[in-house]
């Protein structure tokens, strides 16, 4: 199932858009549901009927107001794709804790406008992992250990204006692509994991106005080396 809004025409189809919960309702109730992506839509919970779908592979919720997870969330054991976005306005608050134990097939995850969260859940078990982006979370104060993310090969995290230091980066030793960053202005990519000093270069902001915005651009950094960010400090990435 897609269905996406992505250039809403008003302000009110942006701030009430339609709900989904009764189509989303009848299309799972088979159990063979494999995809859901919904983008401005309505769907403040998911519905039970859709735990019937454990052959469930890929997951988008954007801007549906959305404020937490089931903590039967985790019998998508299949799942390969998981992209979660809020609106300022109406954030995530909260998942279950051991959402991602038997997630071993998951290979892309995307947090974003989680504004009022203080932890994230355990990354154990996602021994498969290969892009992970976490992005403006106005209250984390702590990331997970990154002990169980031997494949990944794309880590982006920015807009964390209450996180002091990164977790140790060794784990992550198959790394193309980290870039870290506590303001959006204060970017820093690296090239090697293992210099643990690096986790900590990046110095705690003293204002989150950067991060306060709803334009996803703000936080969306492109894949090249162009280096437009001010006051940062890069170094090349292997070719």
């Amino acid at each position: 199932m897609i269905d996406r809004d992505i250039a809403p025409k008003t302000y009110a189809e942006w701030e009430m858009p339609k709900n989904l919960t009764e189509k989303v309702v009848q299309l799972a109730s088979s159990g063979d549901l494999q995809t859901l992506q919904l983008s401005n839509r309505y769907l403040p919970e998911l519905p039970e009927e859709l735990r019937r779908c454990k052959g469930m592979r890929h997951l988008t919720l954007e801007y549906t107001h959305t404020y937490t997870l089931p903590d039967w969330i985790k019998e998508f054991t299949k799942l390969e794709y998981l992209h979660l976005e809020s609106k300022f306005t109406s954030p995530i608050v909260s998942l279950p804790d051991d959402i991602f134990d038997d997630m071993s097939s998951l290979t892309f995850i995307h947090f974003a406008v989680f504004i009022p969260m203080k932890r994230l859940p355990s990354f154990t078990g996602l021994t498969n992992l290969k892009s992970l982006t976490l992005a403006v979370f106005l209250s984390l104060e702590e990331l997970p250990a990154l002990d169980s993310l031997h494949r990944l090969e794309k880590f982006l995290v920015t807009c964390m204006p209450s996180l002091n230091t990164l977790p140790d980066l060794a784990p992550i030793k198959n790394v193309k692509s980290l870039a870290a960053s506590l303001l959006v202005l204060s970017l820093i990519i690296i090239s090697d994991p293992t210099i643990a000093s690096t986790s900590e270069t990046a110095a705690k902001p003293t204002s989150t106005q950067h991060c306060q915005t709803s334009d996803a651009s703000a936080y969306s950094f492109p894949t090249t080396k162009k280096k437009e960010a001010t006051n940062s400090v890069f170094t090349s990435l292997p070719s």
